[in-house]
């Protein structure tokens, strides 16, 4: 995996993409390239380096989806929620601006507050 100048859209099977814990890859016509990646296990993490001034993270809101967490460059988690009462899909669900370039990692998890999977569609 070589990082490109320039914008770069990391779906969830791009190689900058490391998952931790129980995920699973499902059919969403409406997701970019057609997948979503999704989970129920509280403790599954995600995380992606890039280096870049700009993160932007769009999923699918949905009635089964849950607060997530995300961490940049080790800050302080932030609470990303991707409930919605009806399904929205490639909707900007984070996006976060860095005062230079530089390398970042952006590591996320599912939070405990609500049962039901986690929908990731990493942009």
């Amino acid at each position: 995996w070589e990082p490109l100048p320039g914008y770069i859209r990391a779906d969830d099977h791009h190689p900058s993409v490391q998952y931790e814990g129980a995920w699973s890859t499902v059919g969403a016509d409406d997701a970019c390239c057609g997948t979503l990646t999704e989970t129920s296990a509280r403790d599954a993490v995600t995380e992606m380096e890039f280096r870049g001034s700009r993160v932007e993270w769009f999923a699918q809101l949905a009635p089964v989806a849950a607060i997530a967490w995300v961490q940049i460059d080790g800050g302080q988690p932030m609470p990303v929620d991707t409930w919605s009462a009806t399904t929205v899909d490639q909707a900007q669900a984070f996006s976060f601006e860095f005062a230079s370039t530089d390398w970042h990692e952006r590591p996320r998890r599912r939070d405990e507050s609500r049962e039901p999977p986690y929908l990731s569609n990493l942009g």
